[in-house]
């Protein structure tokens, strides 16, 4: 791959040409190492996990992501909450009667639930309040408003009474003294005070006196539209269960859906639909990765007719799948539903590589082999693939970047397993048939 100095001595030998050196000294050592890495590797497959929630495949810095993100972290708003849909109200409060006690929920909520309990002692609560509140209200003099002096007097007389305030309420009172005093006392700075101490008392006065004159409520009282989002036309009612977890955590949704399925089986809502549709596209996957070995241990055997290359050929095939797992792990790069397909199109475009060095090594062997250009045809070839598959990383759509980086990542262990352990493996088995030195 080098050319030579013109009237010297070569270049410094190429690292391809090293690394065919060992292979052909150190077949066993290679292959050992491959299988004590293949092991190692495998203690991490079963940490590799599958992200169902089609949320982590969008932009966070996205506007519209970003806004559903703080939206989530609200409390009051429960986008992964499961809904239940029941024959009646009566039902719906029977159901959310054996779902509250669960651990994975915080609250099953039904339109009952909206309207207040404990009624009476609640009204008389508000009617002893508004008994001694009404002079707020009713039957005072207006009096005149005090003057600019007056007012300056007062506000240096609350100074004054702050600066000697004791007690735990000491500190707050002097930075409130200190504040005031750092306030000019011209008439339009006491205006500007004035609207912002009190420019709100005359709302909050009636809308107190309206909070004083409550009654009782009862489920024809709430709004239409909350009415007739928990409770359809031909009476069934809908139980809301809200996760006392933050259900992004894949672990922790997986849990409340398999908790409220097991009371109520036919709940729906976000969470379960994400989830079921993860555990159907595993399925998938593992129907899709049996098939794609069928179907390549089928071709290999028509195309070699030999069950022993066959074999050679899956070997690093298996160990780089294995490695590509691991990777996942090492560089937290979870399945999804964009990258799941990576395993199964590996063994597709990797079997081609090992099928043409399995050939090569029948008519050459493995000596003849390394030195031919087979295994710079297999590598140009896988690198044209990484260059287009690697080219998706590189996109906004953190689904498609994440296929287009494992992809480049199985496919370069892909390519190193079969230039490196193929080759090691074929001398193994040849020096035993007693075909080369």
């Amino acid at each position: 791959l080098c050319p030579a100095r013109p009237g010297g001595a070569p270049l410094a030998e190429p690292l391809a040409l090293r690394v065919r050196a060992a292979v052909a000294r150190q077949p066993r050592a290679v292959v050992l190492g491959a299988a004590l890495l293949g092991l190692a590797s495998l203690s991490a497959v079963p940490y590799a996990r599958f992200d169902d929630d089609p949320l982590n495949l969008r932009d966070p810095e996205a506007e519209s992501v970003a806004t559903l993100i703080d939206l989530i972290d609200d409390p009051r708003v429960q986008p992964y909450s499961a809904e239940v849909l029941t024959s009646d109200l009566a039902a719906a409060e029977a159901l959310a009667a054996r779902l509250e006690p669960l651990p994975e929920v915080a609250e099953a909520r039904t339109l009952a639930d909206y309207v207040p309990r404990d009624q009476d002692a609640k009204l008389q609560i508000i009617e002893e309040m508004g008994f001694f509140l009404a002079p707020l209200f009713y039957g005072f003099e207006v009096s005149v408003p005090p003057d600019g002096e007056a007012e300056r007097r007062a506000l240096r007389a609350l100074r004054a009474d702050l600066e000697v305030t004791t007690g735990p309420l000491a500190a707050a009172a002097r930075a409130l003294a200190r504040a005031l005093g750092e306030v000019g006392d011209d008439d339009a700075t006491l205006a500007a005070l004035r609207r912002a101490l009190l420019g709100g008392l005359p709302a909050r006065l009636a809308s107190l006196e309206t909070a004083l004159e409550a009654g009782p409520v009862t489920i024809d009282d709430l709004p239409a539209s909350l009415r007739a989002r928990m409770v359809a036309g031909d009476g069934r009612a809908l139980v809301k269960v809200v996760p006392r977890d933050d259900l992004r955590d894949a672990a922790a949704r997986r849990r409340f859906v398999d908790a409220v399925q097991a009371v109520a089986p036919e709940a729906g809502g976000f969470p379960i639909i994400i989830t079921a549709a993860g555990r159907a596209v595993v399925r998938a996957f593992f129907e899709a990765g049996a098939y794609a070995a069928a179907g390549i241990v089928a071709l290999l055997l028509v195309v070699l007719r030999d069950g022993r290359d066959s074999l050679l050929v899956l070997a690093p095939l298996t160990l780089a799948a294995v490695l590509s797992i691991a990777a996942t792990v090492v560089f937290g790069i979870p399945f999804n539903f964009a990258n799941v397909i990576v395993l199964p199109l590996l063994f597709g475009l990797g079997v081609a590589g090992g099928i043409h060095i399995v050939v090569r090594a029948r008519d050459a062997g493995t000596m003849g082999l390394m030195a031919s250009s087979t295994p710079r045809a297999v590598l140009l070839s896988a690198l044209t693939t990484i260059g287009s598959f690697g080219a998706l990383a590189l996109s906004s759509h953190r689904g498609t970047a994440s296929m287009g980086l494992l992809l480049t990542i199985a496919i370069t262990l892909t390519l190193g397993s079969t230039l490196i352990v193929l080759p090691a493996l074929l001398t193994l088995v040849r020096r035993r048939n007693g075909a080369e030195p």
